[in-house]
């Protein structure tokens, strides 16, 4: 296939195109042109359905009258004879009734009204009103062709007919439509339709035309200056340059292969003019060559002895030597770029000397943090230890309470056999009393403890705010461990006031002992008092057994904490320390270049 469209030309190619496209459009027209007399027929038969319909249903009613007794039968068929005689359509087509065995009772012809037709052929010997008859009386809706006169006489034509039943009366009604006519009718419609698309075909077969001699007129166009290019000859005028499709952009290409063949000579013109020129030029520098190397030599050396200087490390350095006006600008760059460099690393060296004077004091800063949180660490140990103690004597001093209130219900019950009860009672009350006394003198110990440690944490807070930025995760931190004292000490102050509350209920215990021991007359009464009393002692040093573990467990936790930052200061301060060595490495490696001091405008050089 492609070698067959390789063999026809494009102009061929298009011209068998816009012949498939006319064969097309013909044979869709045609098909169009069928549907449409198939459509027009059926629109025919629909409406001969439909006229029988209505005729059907008049003398349905007619039969009606007749079986209510209104009408006789033969008045009935009278008027529905008229009826059928006075319908018409389509111009001349009319209703015709016949009797089941064939007998004409309604026709156009009246000369055949009365006679039977059952056995009635057309030219071709084929029965005219038979298949009515039968395909009527078996309910089929089924439409008939034959020949019949037109209007009685005249020649024949081809007609198409249905008949239905009226089986009250027994009779067939049928009507038909000539054939001819519906096919003027189409001939008709199809020459209105000619009359709209011819001129419109005729207007496309003349575009196409002009379509493909125009584009045969700049395809030929194209292919002349194409040629014209082939011999390096351009032409200069290329149709088709504003067209918006291929053929315009294959003509924009070729005004381009045209462009660029003008701009070839252009550039070989020139090219030749310049050769002619740098000849000239040539023989006209060659004495000029000598001295320009003697002086190209002397700027060579000059740069060698500047850059060995600055290779040296001094940025004291500048080119005084004169390069000559050509080479002049060499001179002035390499002395402003020194002179750059020069004051750069003096930034360097005066930023290195604050770096380093900033993380000497950091690191002192944050030896002396490491110091006092590992003194605040060992400090915390020592509160966690003491509560440690005073918890476990809280614990047994609730442990006592408890045995008390058990020894205290069995002294109701056998009052006189456990006065010697009473009084160990009594002293283990007045034990649990001296344990309340020492509680709260250990946690006025703790208080202290507490104290000292948001003092702490607030030197360090000040301490962390003078070292500024660096300083920020160790302020963080001393604001935490102050936080944390100050709830030890809220927590101590609590754990006071619940000892002296014990206290107050303990010596209010051992008043009513000391009674039960003077008046033993009425020791049941005392005893269930105690009893009472001791309950509560029971309650509250249970209450304070839990409120020192919660402390045993925040305290623990500070410790911890105090732990933590103890081993982050260090990391801190090893930190520092490491950027403290490195700052001094940065300023040993800048005095190894000669800068201009600070202090006076003469030069100075810094030993490495």
């Amino acid at each position: 296939m492609n070698n067959l469209l390789i063999k026809i030309s494009l102009t061929k190619q298009f011209f068998i195109i816009f012949l498939l496209a006319l064969l097309i459009m013909i044979s869709g027209t045609g098909m169009a042109l069928k549907h449409s007399y198939d459509l027009y027929m059926e629109a025919k038969q629909k409406e001969i359905i439909d006229i029988l319909d209505s005729t059907k249903s008049i003398i349905d009613r007619y039969v009606s009258q007749e079986s209510a007794g209104q009408l006789s039968r033969t008045e009935a068929q009278q008027k529905a004879r008229e009826l059928i005689s006075a319908i018409r359509f389509d111009g001349s087509n009319y209703i015709f009734a016949l009797g089941e065995d064939g007998t004409v009772i309604s026709e156009s012809d009246h000369k055949l009204v009365g006679t039977n037709q059952i056995q009635r052929v057309d030219i071709n010997k084929e029965p005219v009103f038979a298949p009515m008859i039968r395909s009527a009386l078996a309910g089929r809706q089924i439409f008939h062709e034959y020949y019949m006169p037109k209007n009685g006489d005249g020649t024949p034509q081809r007609k198409m007919s249905l008949a239905i039943a009226i089986p009250q009366w027994h009779w067939i009604i049928g009507t038909g439509i000539y054939l001819k006519q519906a096919r003027s009718d189409m001939i008709g419609y199809i020459i209105g339709l000619a009359a709209i698309f011819l001129p419109l075909l005729v207007a496309y077969v003349a575009l196409a035309v002009w379509v493909i001699s125009r584009q045969k007129e700049l395809l030929a166009g194209l292919a002349d200056n194409m040629h014209s290019l082939a011999r390096q000859l351009p032409r200069g005028n290329v149709p088709g340059l504003d067209r918006p499709d291929e053929i315009g952009e294959m003509a924009r290409a070729v005004k381009v292969f045209e462009e660029q063949a003008n701009e070839k000579k252009r550039l070989e013109a020139e090219a030749e003019t310049q050769r002619r020129r740098a000849e000239t030029e040539r023989l006209c520098n060659e004495e000029g060559r000598a001295a320009a190397s003697l002086q190209l030599t002397l700027v060579v050396k000059s740069l060698a002895e500047g850059l060995g200087k600055l290779a040296d490390g001094d940025l004291l350095v500048r080119l005084d030597t004169e390069f000559g006006p050509d080479l002049e600008g060499v001179r002035d760059d390499f002395n402003t770029a020194v002179a750059r460099l020069h004051d750069t690393m003096s930034s360097v060296a005066q930023s290195t000397e604050s770096v380093r004077g900033g993380s000497g004091e950091i690191a002192q800063t944050t030896d002396d943090l490491a110091r006092r949180t590992e003194h605040q660490a060992a400090s915390l140990g020592q509160t966690v230890a003491a509560l440690d103690q005073i918890t476990s004597t809280v614990r047994a001093a609730a442990s006592a309470a408890q045995d008390a209130y058990k020894i205290t219900e069995q002294a109701n019950a056998a009052s006189e056999k456990y006065n010697d009860v009473a009084n160990a009672t009594l002293r283990t009350i007045e034990e649990a009393e001296n344990a309340s006394n020492q509680i709260v003198g250990i946690i006025d110990v703790v208080d202290s403890i507490a104290f000292q440690t948001n003092l702490l944490a607030l030197n360090a807070a000040v301490e962390a705010a003078r070292a500024g930025e660096a300083g920020r995760g160790f302020n963080v931190v001393a604001t935490e461990v102050r936080s944390l004292a100050q709830r030890s000490a809220d927590a101590a102050r609590e754990i006071k006031n619940l000892i002296t509350a014990s206290n107050t209920k303990i010596d209010a215990g051992v008043s009513m002992v000391k009674e039960t021991s003077e008046a033993f007359i009425g020791i049941g009464q005392l005893i269930g008092k105690i009893n009472t009393l001791v309950s509560q002692i029971a309650d509250h040093a249970q209450v304070q057994a839990t409120s020192l573990g919660e402390i045993n467990s925040t305290m623990s936790q500070m410790d911890r904490m105090t732990q933590q930052n103890a081993a982050m200061v260090e990391q801190s301060s090893a930190a520092s320390h490491t950027l403290d060595a490195e700052a001094r490495k940065l300023s040993s490696l800048v005095r190894q270049f000669s800068l201009r001091s600070a202090s006076s405008s003469g030069l100075s050089t810094a030993a490495a």
